[in-house]
């Protein structure tokens, strides 16, 4: 049971960075866009 345990929680530490790391990559497109402007 903690192994699964452990297994869960790092799959959703995982996917949090993984939202995390989206947003940081939005806010650097949106800001290469706007010094191309």
């Amino acid at each position: 049971l903690m192994v699964v345990k452990k297994d869960l929680v790092m799959k959703i530490k995982i996917q949090v960075m993984e939202k995390k790391l989206q947003k940081v990559v939005k806010k650097m497109k949106a800001n290469k866009m706007k010094m191309k402007v």
